[in-house]
Parts: C-alpha cells; structure tokens; sequence
C-alpha cells in the first residue's frame, strides 16, 4: 500500500502529458497558445468532459478530458455559473463551446478538433 501513491502521481504525470501533447497545448475553447504554469488566466488545465467526482473511472480517460485556460474551466463549471457549455462525448474529436451570459444569450460558440499532427 506505501507505494499506492507515487504510483498515481506517475499515472497523473502521464494523462496530463498525453492531454498536453494531443491538444499541442493550444486552448480547445479559444484556439490560443497556453502557458504551462504561471499565476495568471492563460495557464492551461487539464479539463474533464465527464467530472473525477462523478466518474472517478474516467479520471484518466484521454477521450474524457482536454486543454483549456484557466478562466474558461471555471466558468464551465459550477464555480462559474456553467456560462461555458462544452458539447460532445469524446475530446479526441469535434467539441462545441458556447459562451451564454446569466440570462442564457448565447455570446460566441466555437467548434475545435484536436490539431492536427500532419500539418
């Protein structure tokens, strides 16, 4: 049991490296470059289609999650109102982001695949 946990810490290290290389480190929502670390918005995270809380096994699901900045993940989620939908069951394909204000007006709506590795 001692060694449970270097173990995850390597299984984490090696989602968010998987996430990161995929999505070439642009923003899925917004199509910009992202920072991997830093105080600021534009830091990217690692974001889950389906919650770790409410589907802890899809925690470390590459279909389940992708990158987006920091200010766009939290609006997307209760502690910023759900203002930002995400659409689509697989971010290893095509996802929808519409942006609503409190009143539910849709402000923008952008459309994003991971990018292509051929170019």
């Amino acid at each position: 049991m001692r060694n449970a946990r270097p173990k995850t810490l390597a299984a984490e290290k090696k989602f968010r490296e998987a996430i990161w290389l995929r999505d070439r480190g642009i923003d899925r929502a917004t199509g910009k470059p992202l920072k991997r670390q830093g105080d600021d918005w534009n830091v990217g995270q690692v974001c889950h289609l389906k919650g770790r809380g409410a589907y802890p096994e899809f925690k470390y699901a590459i279909w389940n999650a992708f990158l987006m900045n920091a200010h766009f993940h939290r609006l997307s989620d209760a502690r910023g109102g759900r203002l930002l939908k995400v659409i689509g069951d697989d971010a290893n394909g095509v996802l929808e982001f519409v942006m609503t204000d409190k009143t539910g007006r849709v402000l923008w709506r952008r459309s994003s695949a991971p990018p292509d590795f051929g170019d």
